[in-house]
């Protein structure tokens, strides 16, 4: 027998694998967007119905920026807890406190818009830090 030809019980096939889509329809980059776009306004809704629907389950591009959208939630109160702590200490200075302020309402919401408008796109987009750590708990 050559031991040239023989192939290993457990190698794997490259073709028998499966892979990721390399586009997402225009419904599912709808729905991917919508999953940001819904934070303004009903915020963990949209994206927790988009991760749990059967519809929308099989979608992984769905899927990656739903489950994003519920951890920018999250990112998002941490950084209005800060910025709410910060304006407080600083009680005395009007002019910082409006500045915090409008800090606390815009920069999110530019940062949701961003994410959504790559959904929309098409793109498989990561949000630094915040995927990796859904990464590692196995979330996407």
């Amino acid at each position: 027998m050559n031991q040239g030809n023989m192939e290993s019980p457990f190698s794997l096939d490259e073709k028998a694998l499966p892979r990721p889509p390399t586009t997402a329809t225009e419904n599912e980059r709808l729905l991917a967007s919508l999953g940001y776009i819904s934070q303004l306004l009903l915020p963990l809704l949209m994206p927790i119905l988009l991760v749990t629907s059967r519809a929308t389950k099989q979608s992984g591009f769905v899927r990656h920026h739903a489950t994003q959208a519920i951890a920018l939630v999250g990112v998002g109160v941490l950084y209005d807890l800060l910025v709410v702590l910060v304006l407080l200490l600083m009680r005395s200075r009007l002019l910082l406190m409006a500045l915090g302020a409008a800090l606390l309402v815009m920069l999110p919401v530019a940062i949701t818009l961003w994410y959504a408008i790559h959904a929309l796109r098409g793109r498989w987009i990561e949000v630094p830090l915040v995927t990796n750590l859904l990464k590692d708990l196995g979330l996407l």
